[in-house]
């Protein structure tokens, strides 16, 4: 970042911070304050037609945070445990927390520790000790699964609450989803690969009700949640005892899947929500609370402190029809597959560098909410990748018919298949990161049209 961009930094955020601060702004610590932004003052006092014509056009979409959140019952989610409404509160009251907060932490972390990089293999010495973890927690393992099979609206996020908003059930679905695996490992272990597959979709399940949420933490969380539950799968589709029935089963469970696969637009009209009201906290004064701490320090040493006023509030609307723009514009390609939305990341790119040293700098814009935008959908494409790919490999391996997938979104490349007599080999899923091929053993007793 060059010395001028920074210091129309500085000179925004001593605006920001000076000239937008009121003396009775609402409290960010409390539920009441943040719900009082989530009302959008800001936007609907702006003297920007373009930003006003913006917030009239998700309001007619019922795609605001208020309207996003209107639907479900305003306390927390049941697997929370984030004590962040002290309102009184409408419909029954919240179930216990499944975890402590403090034991949560540190379960989370040390099955993160205790989970098998790479392939998903224990020795047997990491095994034993996995079961034991395990066996401690099976009631809160059975009970996780409970919670989410009886779920109507989702896990309740209250968009309204912006980044505030608690996603710490994803914590606990990670831990149920950890602790399933380790369920499985004990299963294999006594060559039980047909139980295994039991458990493998229980883990899914969870997946799929992170997935399906309109905010993209959860969302990215399934990424990776199903990512281990796809070497989950590897492990039971080249067990020694598993047959051709147990790769059916398999195959029926990817497929469904891939049937039910949540929308990518879904969670960025979440996020976009969230933008929303982020910009609501900047016009009140609260920009250093909700940058980074290395942001935040880097910018007061780098430069000083003392610039500008005026031009910032106005700049703020500026900034806020970028990113308003910028998302419709990703949330409508959200209808192609990745590969063909890249040019709109390029091109927003570029459109920020091209301001990056004029005082239109979008600042909220690049440096608190367009950061990971990118990131996010590359991932939910690899999700979709992999998922394709073992559908790919597991049809052909018991002789079924190839399913409609041919190339990857991620790439908009062909998938590779390798039928071969004693194997299927599946590749270029992920050619950029090196990512390895699925390889899995042939069941059907001829070989797949191709």
């Amino acid at each position: 970042m060059s010395r001028n961009r920074l210091c129309i930094l500085v000179m925004l955020l001593v605006t920001l911070l000076g000239a937008c601060s009121k003396e009775r702004s609402p409290d960010i610590n409390s539920v009441a304050g943040l719900d009082q932004f989530s009302t959008l003052p800001g936007v609907r006092s702006s003297h920007l037609e373009g930003l006003r014509d913006e917030l009239a056009k998700l309001e007619s979409e019922r795609a605001t945070a208020a309207q996003l959140t209107a639907s479900h019952v305003t306390f927390p989610t049941v697997l929370s445990t984030a004590a962040e409404v002290t309102d009184p509160v409408t419909g029954p009251p919240p179930m216990p927390p499944i975890f402590a907060p403090d034991l949560q932490e540190s379960l989370f972390k040390r099955l993160d520790r205790l989970y098998p990089v790479g392939r998903f293999t224990f020795s047997p010495n990491a095994l034993r000790d996995a079961v034991k973890l395990k066996d401690r927690y099976e009631l809160q393992r059975q009970k996780i699964h409970r919670i989410i099979a009886d779920l109507e609206n989702g896990f309740r996020i209250q968009l309204t609450r912006g980044l505030a908003a608690d996603t710490s059930f994803t914590d606990v679905v990670t831990i149920a989803n950890r602790l399933d695996a380790i369920v499985v490992a004990e299963m294999l272990y006594n060559d039980n690969p047909s139980g295994a597959i039991v458990i493998l979709r229980e883990m899914i399940d969870a997946i799929e009700s992170l997935a399906a949420e309109k905010h993209v933490i959860p969302r990215i969380v399934a990424v990776h949640r199903r990512g281990e539950a796809l070497r989950v799968m590897e492990a039971i589709a080249t067990h020694p005892k598993a047959t051709l029935e147990t790769h059916r089963r398999l195959e029926t469970l990817i497929s469904d899947q891939l049937a039910n696969w949540p929308a990518d637009q879904s969670a960025w009209i979440g996020d976009r929500a969230i933008g929303l009201q982020t910009f609501e906290l900047v016009r009140d004064g609260y920009l250093f609370s909700i940058l980074d701490d290395d942001e935040r320090s880097r910018l007061k040493d780098e430069v000083g402190h003392d610039r500008l006023a005026k031009q910032v509030a106005d700049n703020l609307d500026r900034d806020q029809l970028f990113y308003l723009r910028a998302m419709r514009r990703v949330v409508d390609a959200c209808q192609r597959p990745y590969h063909q939305r890249e040019r709109i990341f390029d091109d927003v790119n570029r459109k920020l560098e091209s301001l990056s040293d004029t005082l239109n700098y979008p600042l909220v814009t690049d440096l608190v909410l367009w950061e990971d935008v990118q990131e996010g959908h590359r991932l939910q494409a690899l999700d979709r990748a992999r998922c394709e790919a073992w559908a790919i490999a597991l049809a052909a391996s018991i002789g079924a018919e190839a399913p409609p997938f041919h190339i990857n979104p991620l790439t908009g490349n062909r998938y590779i298949l390798d039928p071969r007599p004693d194997k299927i080999i599946v590749d270029n899923i992920d050619p950029y990161h090196a990512a390895p091929p699925i390889i899995i053993p042939r069941k059907a007793t001829a070989l797949p049209q191709t």
